[in-house]
């Protein structure tokens, strides 16, 4: 949107006319991220003024030069998400246009993920590993400890990924959710198999009436024939 305030020169007796235009003008433009290594990514933005020219190499954006500076940046270097570690500026002339390049260089705040995201997530983790220690014949409190940590994390992964950019592919902090509910998931099928081999064993250990009448049968048999051996 451009502002009202605007001024021109025009300057005559030199070699070269030189005219210098000035506007002020605000604008909302979008940058394209990579979010790959999500919290702990790095950002750049640009941003790009054009000029067209059509094959007249007369007409030229120029970055200052001496002492002065293309851009003068004056506000906080520490915004919500992003801190601003830098910013370059270049300039580009071919026979169709004349640019002018901005690049922001943008480092994310992981502080608070680490705080809040991760740490909660291997909290919920602990406690579902900690239920492995649980007496192995209390079956019901080590399943329902662990079946819990896994509903409470999948909705906890649910709710933090409505606060995230939504993307195509799979970023660092997907993988480490995926990694813990897998984790979590393997301590109930552990729980539920623990618990099948001891009811095995029990039945193993089990002795009925009918197996005590085989086994007397099976001794008296083995005396018999010890007996006619001998006769």
């Amino acid at each position: 949107r451009r502002m009202p305030r605007s001024s021109s020169s025009f300057q005559d007796g030199a070699k070269k006319n030189f005219q210098k235009m000035k506007s002020r003008m605000r604008v909302n433009y979008r940058c394209q991220f990579n979010l790959h290594n999500f919290p702990f990514d790095k950002q750049t933005c640009d941003f790009i003024l054009r000029m067209r020219v059509v094959s007249n190499r007369t007409v030229a954006l120029k970055e200052v030069t001496g002492n002065g500076n293309s851009i003068i940046y004056s506000g906080s270097k520490t915004l919500s998400e992003f801190g601003i570690e830098g910013m370059e500026t270049r300039t580009l002339l071919d026979n169709q246009n004349t640019q002018f390049i901005l690049t922001i260089n943008l480092s994310r705040h992981w502080e608070e993920h680490v705080a809040t995201t991760f740490l909660l997530s291997f909290i919920l983790w602990f406690i579902a590993y900690i239920t492995l220690f649980i007496n192995q014949h209390d079956l019901n409190t080590r399943l329902m400890g662990s079946i819990t940590c896994l509903l409470v994390f999948a909705s906890f992964y649910s709710t933090f990924n409505e606060d995230i950019p939504k993307t195509s592919y799979f970023k660092m902090v997907d993988l480490w959710f995926n990694w813990y509910i897998l984790n979590i998931f393997s301590i109930v099928v552990l729980h539920i198999v623990i618990d099948l081999v001891q009811n095995q064993e029990k039945r193993m250990l089990t002795v009925t009436p009918e197996d005590l009448r085989n086994d007397k049968a099976v001794i008296q048999a083995r005396r018999i024939n010890q007996a006619s051996a001998y006769i």
